[in-house]
């Protein structure tokens, strides 16, 4: 049976912020894992967005306090997407020494929580394979980690041939670096296509799932250009292949205050299809 998880943020109402996505702070972060816990979801997939106060960005106390949060509401972190990577300019050296250093403290944080997976959104501008070598040199190794790249911009050929090159030649780290396949932000391809051809490599490691319309706007599963129709299709493909990763549900906000109500929706909309 497959882990159905939650991005966070998702359960904590905005109170004035404007994104979709952004990430709990202070008493929101316990106030979540407490709504996760009652909800019965499977998980929560921690997020570092760039320039916000985060737990894995402090010290090892912060550590403890999440280890805690997690033995106390039974709701483990089986995953951490680093938003704080996709718009910096990798190209320029400070800015590589620095996301290399802070992804190892993340790696390390993430390694103490048991946490056994980085999810890195990426465009094609940063896909240099120098560059992402080196960001990623020792942190596998180091840390135990896999690696799962959300392709933001960039079609399964572009993604397979990309991850082979990082596989190195002896092959050290197969199965260990591959692909987080975002089903809403792939609208406007073949979702059933891109999966398959990540999965004949075995390299689709991870799923998120939302729904867009056709302007690119996120709306709750099944409103929007998939509808009910074809995420039964998306779903009976994955079982032919037996997928056994995750999903983590990252689905648009309902009304605020109603975030519990709009998740459970979703919810089951996501385990009809199981």
């Amino acid at each position: 049976m497959n882990n159905i998880g939650i991005m966070q943020g998702r359960l904590i109402p905005p109170r004035g912020r404007e994104h979709v996505q952004f990430n709990p702070y202070g008493q929101e972060i316990s106030e979540e894992f407490e709504k996760i816990s009652e909800i019965g979801l499977d998980y929560i997939e921690w997020i570092i967005p760039k320039a916000t106060p985060n737990l894995f960005l402090d010290d090892f106390y912060s550590c403890e306090a999440t280890q805690k949060l997690i033995k106390y509401f039974k709701v483990p972190i089986n995953a951490v997407c680093l938003d704080y990577l996709m718009d910096m300019d990798l190209s320029k050296d400070e800015n590589l020494i620095f996301a290399k250093k802070l992804l190892t403290w993340i790696a390390n944080i993430a390694y103490r929580v048991d946490c056994g997976l980085l999810v890195i959104p990426i465009y094609v501008k940063n896909m240099d394979f120098p560059t992402i070598q080196a960001l990623l040199s020792s942190v596998i190794e180091n840390f135990h980690v896999r690696i799962a790249f959300e392709f933001l911009d960039a079609n399964s050929f572009t993604g397979i041939n990309f991850i082979n090159d990082l596989n190195y030649p002896n092959g050290s780290n197969y199965y260990r670096i591959g692909c987080c396949f975002d089903i809403g932000n792939n609208y406007n391809r073949d979702v059933i296509k891109e999966m398959e051809n990540y999965n004949n490599y075995n390299m689709l490691h991870h799923i998120h799932i939302k729904e867009k319309d056709s302007t690119g706007n996120s709306v709750p599963l099944g409103e929007g250009v998939f509808g009910g129709k074809y995420w039964k299709e998306i779903f009976t493909f994955l079982k032919s292949i037996n997928y056994s990763g995750n999903f983590t549900l990252q689905v648009a906000r309902g009304v605020e205050g109603e975030e519990v109500e709009t998740i459970k929706e979703q919810i089951e909309f996501v385990r009809d299809l199981l």
